[in-house]
C-alpha cells in the first residue's frame, strides 16, 4: 500500500488496490489488497468488524467487475498466519482463475 514494492496496479479505489501476483499459480492470479492497516483477515474479525464488512463489500464489488471481464470461475485464498505460508503481513486476498482477464475492460470500468 505504501508502494515500496514495485507493482503494476490494475485497479484502485479509495478502499483497495488490485495487482498481479508476482508468482502466479494460474492463468489469472490477482492480489486484492485492502488499504486498512491490519495483518490478516483474522485480525479484522477480532478487532474491527466494520472494516471487515467494508473489505467484504469491496471484494464483492470487484468480483462483479471481473465477472464482466472474463473471469467466471475463481478461488479466493487468504493466508492467515505463518503456519499456512503467510509471508506478507498485511491483509490481502488472492483471486486465482483459469480464465483470462480482459484487462482493457477492467481498466475502462
Amino acid at each position: 500500500i505504501n508502494r515500496k514494492v514495485k507493482a503494476n496496479i490494475l485497479y484502485e479505489t479509495d478502499i483497495y488496490i488490485v495487482i498481479n501476483d508476482k508468482n502466479p499459480i494460474n492463468t489469472t492470479h490477482l492480489l486484492f489488497i485492502p488499504k486498512v492497516c491490519v495483518v490478516n483477515v483474522d485480525h479484522l474479525l477480532k478487532y474491527d468488524i466494520d472494516k471487515y464488512l467494508t473489505v467484504c463489500s469491496s471484494l464483492a464489488h470487484f468480483l462483479q467487475l471481473i465477472g464482466n471481464c472474463g473471469i467466471h470461475a475463481y478461488q479466493l485464498i487468504s493466508n492467515n498466519g505463518k503456519r499456512v505460508q503467510q509471508c506478507i503481513f498485511h491483509v490481502h486476498i488472492h483471486i486465482v482463475s483459469p480464465d483470462i482477464l480482459d484487462y482493457n475492460k477492467l481498466i475502462n470500468n
